[in-house]
């Protein structure tokens, strides 16, 4: 997609012709046409009255991808469900470093993710229970929606955690390599025998 289709998008979701949304936008037919069909591109202060007007990102106008904030709980409990919707798995583990152990996230794919959150834990806990429970029939897919829907809002106002140790996104990015690592040598053994 482009800038063009994204306008054209707008226009036809609003049922409007490209005179209408011209005059809309308060630019000349011609103008807009050229937008429409990528010949131009609108100034900036346009872009900026149009994401105003129709409510919407000059991320999501302009394709460009957006900067996450993760600012609390909240936010990094939305971005690990995003992960799943789009069937990346996450899998909460205990690690032992020497006489530490350390919670931690890790994704599949080789992607890493180190945090500590009591929070996320018990959230992802019940999220867990929730849908085993939609999957063998006796809860409703409302529970698991509903839920969501109030750990949202119970975790807005938790800021994210500052005592994550900031050395155990290396520990663990080691410990996975060293797991693949010795899964690979098993592999390996079983091929020889």
């Amino acid at each position: 997609m482009s800038i063009a289709t994204r306008l054209k998008e707008i226009r036809l979701k609003l049922g409007q012709t490209q005179a209408d949304f011209a005059a809309s936008l308060k630019v000349a037919l011609s103008t807009y046409n050229a937008y429409e069909n990528g010949r131009q591109i609108p100034k900036s202060d346009l872009i900026v009255s149009i994401c105003k007007k129709y409510k919407i990102s000059a991320d999501w106008l302009l394709e460009l991808d957006p900067i996450i904030k993760i600012e609390t709980e909240a936010d990094l409990f939305l971005l690990y469900l995003q992960l799943r919707q789009a069937d990346i798995s996450i899998y909460e583990v205990w690690l032992s470093f020497g006489n530490e152990s350390k919670s931690a996230w890790y994704v599949d794919r080789g992607m890493l993710s180190a945090y500590k959150s009591e929070y996320l834990f018990n959230t992802f806990d019940t999220l867990r229970m929730l849908e085993s429970k939609v999957k063998d029939g006796s809860r409703p897919q409302s529970d698991v929606d509903n839920y969501i829907e109030g750990q949202l809002k119970y975790l807005q106002d938790k800021p994210i955690s500052k005592t994550t140790d900031p050395d155990l996104a290396l520990k663990i990015a080691e410990a996975y390599r060293n797991h693949l690592a010795y899964e690979k040598l098993n592999q390996l053994t079983a091929v020889e025998e």
